[in-house]
């Protein structure tokens, strides 16, 4: 005997308004249950899917059809930052054209992606009104930056700075005024700008030559100064006449021979520094020996 399922023979469609939200249990209707297209935009009222009604990360971009959610279907403000995941809106998902001329606040607008190495322009809104300009060096320790500050007042201040680097205290970053329209507006221009010299270097020596009684004196050593000079310090000896005491890297050379005079024991010694980058002692005179021979006040330009 076969017996027949009295619910295949109601008419559904009697049944409107029958089922209210008040007879639905708390997750008796989820989204398994409810057939493909079954619930559509005109089948709800205005107003009746609201966000306290939608669990957490229960709506995501998988749950949407494409071009569902336009401009016109969201309120005004109903999208603030706040409500944005970090990284959620990347360039590959902003219409071309779709902020020119809108006005963007707290965000950070980069001509390229960051990272070590990158050319790139950033504006930043923190601090305010600030564009920072990095060349992608890899000497680069900070970024150039140009700031406009005002209280709405008279007085407006323009802060210019050039990027910072690391190991070229001969060509420092330059940072360049071109002309201005209005020269009757004032120039300030912050002074001294300090660049910090280099830390000293201290070579090998040649030729049987040592350091004189360290630490007491001090160390053969070099190192550029702030001003663009190369300076050589420290107190040697033994060593041979004329050779190499040690030799210079290039760009801590001076372009032609430079003769200096130092003590040596009770007397003078003649220190030559050559293009080359040598260092040797050429003469000793007034009784001068190579006991111990001071570098010290030798300092001399490259260019």
């Amino acid at each position: 005997m076969a017996f027949r399922n009295p619910l295949t023979s109601l008419d559904f469609a009697d049944m409107t308004g029958q089922v209210g939200p008040g007879q639905l249990g708390p997750g008796s209707v989820t989204a398994g249950t409810i057939a493909v297209a079954v619930v559509t935009a005109t089948e709800l009222g205005a107003g009746a899917v609201t966000t306290t009604k939608l669990a957490a990360a229960a709506v995501t971009a998988a749950a949407l059809a494409g071009g569902a959610v336009t401009g016109p279907a969201i309120a005004a403000g109903a999208v603030t930052a706040g409500s944005i995941a970090a990284g959620a809106i990347v360039a590959g998902k902003i219409a071309a054209g779709a902020i020119d001329g809108q006005t963007i606040t707290g965000a950070t607008i980069r001509t390229a992606a960051p990272g070590l190495n990158v050319e790139r322009w950033e504006l930043h809104s923190v601090p305010a009104n600030s564009l920072f300009g990095y060349t992608g060096a890899p000497v680069e320790t900070a970024p150039g930056v140009l700031q406009v500050n005002g209280t709405g007042g008279p007085v407006l201040t323009t802060v210019l700075a050039a990027p910072c680097v690391t190991g070229d205290h001969f060509n420092p970053p330059a940072l360049t005024l071109m002309s201005w329209a209005d020269l009757t507006q004032q120039i300030v221009v912050n002074v001294p700008i300090t660049v910090i010299s280099e830390p000293w270097v201290y070579p090998v020596l040649q030729n049987s030559w040592v350091n004189y009684n360290p630490p007491t004196y001090a160390a053969a050593a070099y190192r550029a100064m702030a001003d663009g000079t190369v300076m050589i310090r420290g107190f040697i000896a033994l060593g041979a006449f004329n050779v190499a005491i040690f030799t210079l890297p290039v760009g801590y050379r001076p372009l032609s021979v430079e003769y200096f005079s130092t003590v040596a024991q009770s007397g003078v010694a003649q220190i030559a520094v050559y293009a080359t980058g040598i260092v040797r002692v050429t003469g000793y005179f007034a009784g001068g020996t190579n006991a111990n021979v001071s570098l010290s006040g030798i300092r001399f330009s490259n260019t």
